[in-house]
This record gives structure tokens, sequence and C-alpha cells, in this order.
């Protein structure tokens, strides 16, 4: 990777939801807060699956603390493959509680804010760094409307101008399957070298001054 000074990132992922017991995208979590490169501080958050504390712990971290990216992960059950996220939707699922049993306090995310946000980064540089580690990976055009999308949405609203965002789904990880269920997954080694490769290229990216948004 190319060297970086005085960066900042902020990676996150979640805990727990129904149905959800053991997240992928906490364990990517625990692992990016012990990875180290050059001249990058990265700030590794696990979020609750919970909207009113979504939105706290997001509004706190972005408006205490300048990035120069952030980025998150989650799971996407029954996924066979790695989406990049291309857009953010200011909506959320009226019909889906949080672990506190909530549903968001409003349909759209931040009222009065534009519906569509696009991802901040470039996602075609993502795709292909996981495809070049052999990750079966494609661009996706639907994050969903859970808490992935709320904090996607939260983080490319709330981020100053200059900050690259983005967004990542892993495929549940293989460790947390039961026997028996043929719920599509990967390894957790293989969740380890996505994420690793997603950060990189999203820092690359921004090394390289390459800050335009792929269509």
């Amino acid at each position: 990777m190319n060297s970086n000074r005085n960066r900042s990132a902020l990676v996150y992922g979640f805990g727990r939801f129904a149905g959800v017991e053991q997240n992928p995208s906490e364990n990517i979590v625990h692992w990016l807060g012990e990875v180290e490169r050059e001249g990058v501080r990265i700030h590794a958050e696990l979020l609750p699956v919970s909207y009113r504390e979504t939105r706290k712990r997001l509004e706190q971290i972005l408006r205490s603390t300048p990035f120069e990216l952030v980025l998150g992960f989650g799971v996407a059950v029954g996924a066979a493959d790695v989406r990049v996220e291309r857009f953010a939707r200011n909506r959320a699922d009226m019909t889906a509680t949080d672990i506190d049993g909530r549903l968001s306090d409003a349909e759209s995310i931040q009222p009065g804010a534009a519906g569509l946000l696009p991802a901040r980064i470039d996602v075609n540089r993502l795709e292909l760094a996981l495809a070049a580690i052999g990750v079966p990976c494609k661009i996706s055009d639907d994050a969903g409307l859970y808490l992935c999308n709320y904090a996607f949405y939260l983080t490319s609203h709330l981020a100053g101008a200059n900050c690259r965002v983005g967004f990542v789904h892993v495929p549940m990880a293989t460790e947390f399957i039961v026997a028996g269920d043929r719920t599509s997954s990967l390894p957790l080694v293989v969740l380890h070298d996505v994420a690793c490769a997603a950060l990189d290229a999203a820092l690359d990216a921004i090394t390289l001054g390459n800050n335009t948004p792929s269509a």
C-alpha cells in the first residue's frame, strides 16, 4: 500500500440482532482495530443494532473528530458474495424493530435531506481489490433499509465534505452457521482479508488523490 501521512480512518460494524447472534462485522471491527498502517490512525467502532444509539454515537464521533475515511461493514445474511454499496437511501424500514424493540423515529433518516447519497469512495476500485484476492464480489445499488443503510446514510450526511465514505456488506461467516444450515457464507479468515483489502484500497485512493466517487 502507498504511504499515508496524518490520515485518520473510522471503521465500524455491528453487533447481534434478531436472527443473528454472531455478526461477522463485529469480528471485522475487532480485527481492523488491531491493524497498523503507516501514518494512519484507525478508529474502530462497534455499533449496537439500535437506531438511537447508532445515531448518538456516530454524531458524537463525527462531530468531534475529522476523518479522511469512514468505512462501514455489515452482514448480508444469505448473500454469497461481498457487496460494495453504491448508494445510501434516506429511508428507514418502519416495520423492522432494532435490538431495543424500537422502530426508527421517522421514515426519513435525515428529514429534508437528499433522498439518495452516492458512496464517496471509488466503488470500482474496491471491487477490483476484492476480486484480486479471489473473493466473489459485486457493486450493489441496494444497501437495504435497516441499520446498515441507516448508518451509511448518517455517515454520508454527517462526515466532512473532504471525507470519503463507503459501506461493504459481507456474507455470514462459515463458523457461525449451525450444522445443516445451507446459508451462503465465507470463512472468517477470508472475511479478514476482505476487510483489509477494502480498507487498503480506500486509503490508497485517497493517497493517490482519487477522491471522485465512481458512478
